[in-house]
């Protein structure tokens, strides 16, 4: 019942506030940014951001979807100034001339390629994406998070 009550929640949340969430079939929750919602409303905050560019028929960002991600979500979901998104690389579609994937996936054509920006500098990024990888992943976007504040 918990459970179902935060999912609810987080919906709610999400629904309110133009991010798009979606469940994919481990029930896993993860949010998408898109390029008008960045550069409209949040590029000018103090938030940190972990961003995950991902493509469509990406076998690796499918599987990083399933896993790090929601658990990356998770694990900062108490923190208020990192938020966790993945950013739809094949669906990107500028905002007065802006895109997330021009603007931040330049440092590398890797899928899935996870950033961690901070006042729209990229300061931490690395391509690609592995299940032997999860921790190690996880502890190099966490160093990375430590070394901003």
């Amino acid at each position: 019942m918990k459970s179902i009550i935060r999912t609810i929640l987080l919906m709610a949340l999400c629904m309110c506030s133009g991010v798009g969430i979606h469940a994919d079939q481990q029930s896993n929750f993860y949010k998408t940014l898109t390029s008008k919602d960045y550069f409209t409303k949040m590029n000018k905050d103090e938030k940190i951001r972990v961003m995950v560019f991902t493509l469509t028929e990406c076998i690796p960002c499918g599987k990083a979807k399933a896993t790090i991600i929601p658990g990356l979500t998770k694990k900062y979901a108490a923190n208020a100034n990192v938020e966790v998104y993945t950013v739809d690389s094949d669906n990107d579609v500028a905002y007065n001339g802006k895109s997330l994937t021009n603007s931040f996936a330049y440092v590398s054509n890797s899928r899935p390629l996870f950033t961690v920006v901070y006042h729209n500098d990229v300061m931490f990024f690395h391509g690609g994406f592995s299940l032997k990888e999860i921790s190690t992943l996880e502890n190099e976007i966490d160093a990375a998070i430590k070394n901003i504040h």
